[in-house]
């Protein structure tokens, strides 16, 4: 029984490892060239939240069960209208997972009126940003920092880094690009 068991383990360990090799070998297709970000700061804040979560691999799977361009985890995408079941998942799906991912970040923004936890929104969940916010007592993202995992910490930034500033101003005309200033480290 110990020898069926092992063999076992092993044969299913060197078919999980093909199975990788082959999809390592599947090239994403590229991501669309970014739009002028004056004409569509969203489009621009997606191509940075992609190139962050996925390399732009449409096929990527996080350990924790997120998949896709955007990193959808499946109720999460139920919710935004994308198609997650044993035979169809639409979050491999490079344009439905975007426009899905953009109706998530516009509710996230006008949720928490501000970019940055918005994006802490996306990458740790909305309540864990609720939670941090109810424990300090605070809504700006810099003094929420000790209170939101080191993933999150470290996803903001590196999300707001790729956004052109022209993008971040012309999507919160409230505040120009002075709000870009403030995200950038």
């Amino acid at each position: 029984e110990l020898w069926r068991r092992l063999y076992r383990d092993r044969i299913s360990r060197l078919a999980d490892e093909a199975v990788g090799r082959i999809l390592a070998r599947v090239e994403a297709p590229p991501l669309p060239p970014a739009a002028a970000p004056e004409a569509d700061p969203m489009r621009a804040i997606l191509q940075s939240v992609a190139r962050v979560e996925s390399g732009g691999n449409p096929l990527a799977l996080s350990p924790k069960g997120a998949r896709g361009l955007m990193q959808f985890m499946p109720e999460t995408a139920r919710h935004y209208g994308l198609r997650v079941d044993g035979t169809t998942d639409e979050r491999t799906d490079p344009a439905k997972s975007e426009a899905a991912a953009s109706r998530y970040l516009t509710d996230l923004f006008a949720h928490f009126g501000d970019w940055r936890l918005a994006l802490a929104g996306y990458n740790a969940g909305e309540a864990r940003v609720e939670q941090a916010i109810h424990r300090s007592g605070l809504r700006e993202f810099n003094m929420l920092l000790s209170f939101l995992p080191d993933e999150t910490r470290r996803y903001v930034p590196a999300v707001m880094n790729r956004v052109p500033a022209q993008a971040m101003s012309a999507s919160n005309p409230e505040r120009p690009a002075r709000v870009f200033a403030l995200l950038t480290p």
